[in-house]
């Protein structure tokens, strides 16, 4: 699994609040798929430098296109 998607789980379940259902249909997945994927990105951020970096950037970029959006309280910002 990529650790860009690994990411963008993360960062959607954290910011976001998406269920792991919902971010599994939005991506095409199962959602114990996104299970996974949240739990290898948590044993990557304790245990991966490289892969750490990339998600603060990741998460860092997202938060600056929120607030740059008008988000700036980021919990809640999808609409159905």
């Amino acid at each position: 699994m990529s650790d860009a998607r690994k990411i963008f789980f993360h960062i959607a379940r954290r910011l976001y609040l998406f269920t792991n259902t919902k971010l599994g249909k939005y991506t095409g997945r199962d959602h114990s798929t996104v299970v996974i994927a949240l739990q290898r990105c948590e044993d990557y951020l304790d245990t991966d430098p490289i892969f750490r970096e990339q998600y603060v950037k990741a998460l860092m970029a997202t938060i600056k296109n929120l607030k740059q959006s008008g988000y700036h309280n980021y919990k809640h910002t999808y609409k159905e």
